[in-house]
């Protein structure tokens, strides 16, 4: 068994891409891990692939636009193992498109998920992290949190909002052994970005790469925490 024996983690964004590659590797690690989405049968598809792996894993429906779902994924969590060790807030969207005719709801959505959701799941594991006198948050931000790019005004802002979030719970949690750390992939082969040949995707990141980095960062011991990391492909 990996050095995560028995830790309990959440993945928020697991019924695909990177959250279900980084809930199977916890889990092969040893982990107890909490799946959520909005996702009930991308859920349901990485909760299978784990148990057929003889990893422990349980699954919620989360939606992180509501605060409710993140609450009650919290105490749910909390009552049934008492306590959280780590959280992967991973859950996002993506839209592109320029300012002058970028849709509304696209804006409000990217905001909602990918900056009001990752707040609040920070919010509501550090309320039980306190008390506990441990924990780790790990928020995925991206290249884009640090990088602006052409037609990404609303992604970026999100994402830049997520390393100032970080940024700050680093030093507010630090007094209660909570680690707060930034992962920032660069482009991804994920359902939710990329489109393009097979040749092309395998030149990117692999979501197995950025579960192996988040796995490492969590192995860490209590004297040192990775506050902030870029994966990057090479040939981009």
């Amino acid at each position: 068994m990996g050095q995560l024996k028995d830790k309990v983690v959440i993945v928020t964004g697991a019924s695909s891409g990177i959250g279900a590659a980084t809930a199977l590797k916890l889990a092969k690690e040893g982990a107890i891990v909490i799946t959520s989405s909005r996702n009930i049968k991308g859920l349901e598809e990485t909760a299978n692939s784990i148990r057929k792996n003889k990893g422990k894993v349980m699954s919620i429906k989360v939606d992180v636009k509501n605060e409710s779902d993140i609450k009650d994924m919290i105490s749910i969590v909390k009552n049934k193992f008492g306590r959280i060790d780590a959280i992967v807030n991973n859950a996002g969207v993506f839209y592109t498109g320029p300012i002058d005719s970028f849709d509304t709801n696209e804006l409000d959505e990217t905001l909602d998920i990918n900056l009001r959701g990752i707040y609040l799941c920070c919010k509501y594991a550090a309320q039980v992290m306190k008390k506990q006198k441990n924990g780790h948050i790990i928020n995925i931000s991206s290249g884009s949190g640090r990088v602006a790019r052409p037609e990404l005004s609303a992604y970026t802002a999100s994402k830049f909002g997520v390393m100032g979030i970080t940024e700050s719970l680093i030093q507010e949690l630090k007094p209660y052994n909570i680690k707060v750390s930034a992962l920032c992939p660069g482009r991804t082969n994920t359902p939710m970005q990329i489109q393009g040949s097979k040749a092309y995707r395998k030149k990117l990141v692999q979501p197995e790469q950025v579960a192996d980095l988040i796995a490492y960062m969590l192995s860490l011991g209590d004297n040192a925490n990775i506050t902030e990391v870029h994966l990057r492909p090479t040939q981009y």
